[in-house]
Formats: C-alpha cells, structure tokens, sequence
C-alpha cells in the first residue's frame, strides 16, 4: 500500500515522463524544486502547535479545578505542587 506521499510521487513522474517534447525555442526549466517536503513539514508545525496548544489549556483547566477544589477543601499545599496528589485532613 502506498503513502500520499508516494503516490503524488508516482503521479508527477509519470506526468513528467507523458509530457510532450519541447517545443523550438521554448527551453526547459533549470531548476526543478520539490515542494512537496515543505508542505508537509509546515502541516505538521501546525499540528504540533495545536496539540501544544490543546494540552496547556487542559492543564490550565486542571489547575483551576484543583484550586476550586482545595478553596471548598483542606489541602495540603505542598503535595499540590508536587506529584499532583492531593492530601485531605
């Protein structure tokens, strides 16, 4: 089974190789760029941001919650601020 990547590939080489002749006059391209890598490159940096992004705020809605908690509650502070555990009394 082949990835996207692999059949754009394909795809474009075949057209590449189905194209016809040059025609007098007309030269062909000096340099030929791949795009392909950067775009997906920049398509993950955007997916990465939003996972990065999705799991501060659900920290951030931990926190307030465990804050909203320990006002109602006795909490010992310093267990809060490490591991996570909290301690009742």
């Amino acid at each position: 089974m082949e990835t996207p990547l692999q059949v754009i590939r394909r795809e474009l080489a075949q057209e590449h190789t189905s194209r016809p002749a040059p025609v007098a006059g007309i030269t062909p391209p000096l340099v030929s760029v791949d795009v392909l890598p950067a775009i997906m490159s920049a398509i993950q940096k955007v997916k990465d941001a939003r996972h990065e992004h999705a799991e501060a705020e659900a920290r951030q809605m931990v926190d307030e919650d465990l804050k909203a908690f320990c006002a109602a509650h006795d909490c010992d502070q310093q267990s809060t601020e490490s591991e996570g555990v909290i301690v009742t009394h």
